[in-house]
């Protein structure tokens, strides 16, 4: 009687300890993936044909935008501009990299 009610008590504390491991198990390996996959979707997006077309656009409307602003607007539009700059790392026109060096120049002033 008791070899049976201990061998009942040990295959339940068993199967309890193997539903507790799959369940650690399954949150170690999301602790561990869940960075790189989030990590992965963000280049992927930044990468993205639509968000670099995106972006420049934004940067030519910032500089259309300074381009017709007065002392004071441009004064304020500079710290803007160079932020959206900074956060952007991929390619620029020609047009953009010289708005970009002479905004530059004239934050140093």
């Amino acid at each position: 009687m008791f070899k049976s009610i201990s061998s009942t008590v040990m295959g339940l504390l068993l199967f309890a300890s193997i539903i507790f491991g799959v369940s650690y198990g399954g949150w170690a390996m999301y602790n561990y993936f869940a960075p790189k996959y989030a990590a992965t979707q963000s280049l992927v997006f930044h990468h993205s044909p639509e968000y670099v077309h995106g972006k420049i656009q934004e940067l030519q409307g910032l500089e259309s935008r300074y381009i017709t602003a007065t002392p004071a607007q441009k004064a304020m539009l500079r710290s803007v501009i160079l932020d959206e700059f900074s956060q952007y790392k991929g390619p620029l026109t020609t047009q953009l990299t010289q708005f970009y060096d002479k905004i530059r120049a004239e934050q140093g002033e």
